[in-house]
């Protein structure tokens, strides 16, 4: 699904959706993987 799509589903402007992708982007690379799969556990 494209940020396009995304922000006309919920109701957003364009710009929002790209500024939770970028936030979620940077959760993302702060999750220890390594870790969590060792552990069998998913985020």
């Amino acid at each position: 699904m494209s940020l396009k799509e995304i922000a006309q589903q919920e109701g957003v402007s364009y710009e929002a959706v790209k500024s939770w992708a970028k936030e979620a982007r940077k959760r993302l690379r702060r999750v220890d993987w390594g870790k969590l799969l060792a552990e069998g556990e998913c985020p």
